[in-house]
Formats: structure tokens, sequence, C-alpha cells
């Protein structure tokens, strides 16, 4: 399905509630997936948890769950990614999907919201959970956006950023130490594949425009420029909180039966 506003679109899919691709203002944001995997180009939604989760398995309030291995031995990018969506509500420039997330390997009943909304110079993403179930649940809400870059590339924030601390590559340890933005750049020559605190609001230079990112509850973010970003784009990926979060509780939420939560992000075009 297709949401727009005037020269503004996005393409958007029930399965998963992917973002396919999006246009502000006539200028492609997103860099689309050369091979179908919803996580190697537009927008994935990961709940309940981004990221990775060590060993595909963690332990919450005494028990221990088992997850999907689809990481070699780890498990990626939650539960919701293949799965169909329900159009809630639907308008020319938003849309709001729904899904009733219950798995063995989870443990309780949750209600996820996606609601997309799209103007001429924005595109806004709204995460609602909500527990429907009977025990508490761990959450850690991300998004996995591809930008488009064009030549060289930068990113700066308007308030200070914390580095996390990796064991083993993929896995924050819990320290943390001050960051200087400055270093994020396609000129630096760095694969980036890292976890961030703070930051405020993002501003990434793709080479061409200018692409704000604004957060809502989703302190953390991955900066990404591997192989899937195909050497013309990087994954600015908001999250709630690091990987791992459902072992090591780095910014993890824990929701109570009834408990709701909300986040969001919105991508602008600035000149």
């Amino acid at each position: 399905m297709e949401i727009k506003f005037r020269d503004s679109l996005a393409e958007i899919h029930q399965l998963g509630a992917y973002v396919s691709k999006l246009f502000i203002d006539g200028i492609e944001i997103l860099k689309e997936s050369n091979d179908g995997k919803d996580t190697h180009g537009g927008s994935a939604v990961l709940i309940p948890y981004a990221n990775r989760v060590r060993d595909h398995v963690y332990r919450f309030e005494g028990r221990e769950y088992q997850l999907p291995a689809n990481s070699g031995n780890h498990s990626i990018h939650g539960l919701v990614r293949h799965v169909k969506w329900d159009i809630l509500k639907m308008k020319e420039d938003s849309v709001e999907l729904g899904y009733a997330l219950s798995d063995p390997g989870y443990p309780s009943r949750v209600h996820n919201i996606v609601k997309y909304s799209i103007n001429n110079d924005s595109f806004t993403t709204r995460f609602e959970i909500e527990n429907i179930g009977e025990r508490d649940s761990p959450v850690m809400i991300g998004a996995h956006p591809y930008f488009l870059t064009h030549g060289e590339w930068d990113i700066t924030a308007d308030k200070p950023v914390k580095r996390l601390e990796y064991v083993d590559g993929y896995f924050p340890t819990g320290q943390m130490s001050d960051f200087s933005m400055h270093q994020v750049t396609s000129k630096s020559g760095t694969v980036f594949d890292n976890c961030f605190l703070g930051g405020g609001e993002l501003n990434l230079h793709n080479g061409m425009n200018n692409i704000l990112i604004e957060r809502e509850n989703m302190p953390y973010f991955q900066v990404y420029n591997g192989e899937y970003a195909e050497g013309k784009s990087v994954a600015i990926e908001p999250m709630t909180g690091a990987p791992n979060s459902f072992n090591n509780g780095i910014g993890l939420i824990t929701m109570e039966p009834g408990g709701k939560f909300f986040c969001s992000y919105t991508i602008s075009l600035i000149e």
C-alpha cells in the first residue's frame, strides 16, 4: 500500500509492517533491499527486541526462554517481521497497522501498533505496545532504516553521545565512553556496526541533502554501513535499548499486564 502527500510517498507492506520505499518532497530517502530481505534495505520494524540476543536464550523473572537462532547461534531483530499485520486505519497520508504477538519464546501477549504518517517534508513512525497478557513482558523496540548516500556522508548530533563498549563484536559490556560523532563519517574509512546512547537530534549529511532524525523515547541508536549498506547507504537505527538488552538489561523496558509504552521517530528533509 502507499501513503502520500503531494510529492512525498511511502510504500508499506502488511508483512512485517515494513517500509520498502520512502520519498520526501520527491527525493528518495531509503535504499531499497536488493535481495528481498527486510533488514537489508527500506525500514524494518523490530519488536520486541532489536539487534541480537546472545545465544538466542534469555532469563526473565526466573524463567528461561528460547528465541529463534537466526543469526548464527544468536537471535536477531524480533518476532514480528515475517507476520501479516492488520490494517486498523488508513487515510491518504497515514496508515495504522496492528499485530498481537504471542510466542513460546516470549513471556506474555502484547498488542503492537505502528502508525505511519507523511507530509511534504517529513515521515513519522510511531510505535504503541500494550501488554494484554498475564505476565510481565520485556520490551526493546527498534527500527532499521537504510538512508541513501551520495558520495561522502557524515552524521552530527546536537547533544552529547556515549558509545557502548563491546565484547565479541556484537554484545555491549555495560561500559560506555564519551564519543564525538565527528568520527562517524565516510571519510574515516571505518565500517560501523556500533550502538550509541544520547545525541538528541541526529543530522545525516548524505552528500546531497540534510536529513534530520528526531526521536521520542528512543535514546539509543545503531549506526551500520557494512555489507548490506552496499556502499551507497548508512543505517541509522533508533532503538529504546541496547543490543542483547534481554540479557544485559541496558535500556530494557519491563511492562506489567495492562501496561502501555509509546515511542516514535521522525525523518525530515531540511535545507
